[in-house]
């Protein structure tokens, strides 16, 4: 599991340093946690616009594609209810502009 403090802090300083540049309200920012996935992926912190409230569904949407931009990295599915509770983890004032999910990148 991610522990909820240093993740939420990284993300409140992404999201304080991001917000005026995600004009675009597709845009997403990636950043790698040092977590664990099933052996050999890292769980990531999908960062969105702060001022749009995301449905889960939209955010993996927009985080699978931002992941196939990445050179040598590739999306690893997990259930929905593991991206939920990773998300969770962070705060509930992230739930809707936030994904925790797995990526394996070579």
């Amino acid at each position: 599991m991610i522990r909820p403090a240093p993740l939420a802090l990284a993300a409140a300083l992404a999201l304080s340093a991001c917000a005026p540049m995600m004009r675009d309200d597709t845009s997403v920012r990636a950043f790698r946690s040092n977590e664990v996935y099933g052996g050999d992926a890292l769980l990531y912190l999908f960062v969105f616009n702060p001022e749009r409230p995301r449905a889960l569904s939209e955010r993996k949407r927009l985080a699978r594609a931002h992941v196939r931009g990445m050179p040598g990295c590739s999306w690893v599915d997990a259930p929905d209810d593991v991206l939920a509770s990773e998300t969770a983890q962070q705060g509930a004032r992230y739930t809707e502009t936030l994904l925790v999910a797995p990526v394996r990148c070579s």
